[in-house]
């Protein structure tokens, strides 16, 4: 059943859009992550949504508005910094999720570094990845730029798209 959320783009106007959350697509500490069709006036968008919840390490809590927050600037800091980041990254109203691209459409899939570790995802990318050295090298680059804009790159901080119809 859609619902109706409201989102932020940086510089406009929130948008009201009807969502309809989809399959389960990730999840880690801070949330998870549902594939979400959008329909905007009569254009239906395939996105994907970041669901933030409440986490608490070393006795320090934080709710899922905060996390979302802190999502919200680490993204802002990474595109100012240049780095590679996902093209849409919106924020709800309610300051929970976040509306961004879905990186699970059609021919593409999204690997994070947590399915590397895994032996069915190496065996994807293994046979997918012709150049390793052309990979390292990216990812060397990325955190350079980041490391020029006192930006940590945490180890889950890569994503790797691979687009099976190449």
């Amino acid at each position: 059943m859609p619902k109706e959320i409201t989102f932020y783009h940086e510089g406009k106007m929130p948008r009201k859009v009807q969502i309809e959350e989809g399959d389960l697509l990730g999840y880690g500490y801070h949330g998870m992550v549902l594939g979400a069709e959008i329909t905007v006036g009569k254009h239906k968008i395939n996105l994907a949504i970041k669901k933030f919840r409440d986490t608490e390490n070393e006795g320090l809590v934080l709710s899922s508005q905060q996390n979302a927050q802190n999502a919200m600037e680490n993204y802002r800091a990474a595109k100012t910094a240049g780095l590679k980041v996902l093209p849409t990254y919106r924020l709800s109203e309610d300051g929970t999720s976040i509306l961004m691209t879905n990186g699970n459409l059609g021919s593409r899939r999204c690997y994070s570094y947590d399915d590397v570790l895994s032996v069915e995802a190496r065996a994807v990318l293994g046979r997918s990845l012709l150049d390793y050295s052309e990979l390292i090298d990216g990812m060397f680059s990325q955190a350079t730029l980041a490391s020029g804009s006192n930006i940590a790159l945490l180890r889950d901080a890569f994503f790797f798209i691979v687009d099976f119809s190449r």
